[in-house]
C-alpha cells in the first residue's frame, strides 16, 4: 500500500495532468506529457551551479519514455550531438564548416563541466 505522501502526489499529478490536458488525457496531443514521480527541487537559481543544473538535469537528460518523468542520466542530448559532429571528417574541404564543428565540440565539452558548488551546498 502506498504511503500517504505517495498517494497525495499521485492524486496531484493526476489532477495536474487532467488540468493541462483539459480533461482529455487520452488525446494523442498529450502523449509526450511527463510529470515527475517524486518532487524534485529545481536549483537553477543557485548562483554558482544553477545554469549547469538547469542545462544538465532538466534540458539535456533524455528521460525514460512513459507517463511519468524519470531521468535517465546515461543518455544526454549533447553526447549524441557530439557523436554526430565527430562523424564529419576533420579534413572537410570547407574550413569555415570545420571550424564551426570544432567550436561546437569545444562548447559541448565546456558545458559538461560542472562548476564548483557554492559553500552552502557543499555539505
Amino acid at each position: 500500500m502506498p504511503s500517504p505522501e505517495a498517494t497525495g502526489w499521485l492524486q496531484f499529478t493526476n489532477a495536474l495532468r487532467d488540468m493541462i490536458s483539459g480533461g482529455h488525457v487520452n488525446n494523442p496531443q498529450w502523449d509526450g506529457l511527463q510529470i515527475l514521480t517524486v518532487p524534485q527541487e529545481a536549483l537553477w537559481d543557485d548562483p554558482v551551479s544553477g545554469t549547469w543544473i538547469a542545462y544538465r538535469q532538466w534540458t539535456d537528460t533524455v528521460p525514460e519514455w512513459g507517463v511519468n518523468y524519470i531521468p535517465n542520466p546515461g543518455v544526454q542530448f549533447d553526447e549524441v550531438y557530439q557523436q554526430f559532429l565527430l562523424s564529419y571528417s576533420p579534413n572537410d574541404p570547407d574550413p569555415a564548416l570545420t571550424q564551426a564543428i570544432r567550436d561546437d565540440i569545444d562548447a559541448l565539452q565546456k558545458n559538461r563541466q560542472r562548476p564548483h558548488q557554492s559553500p552552502d551546498r557543499d555539505g
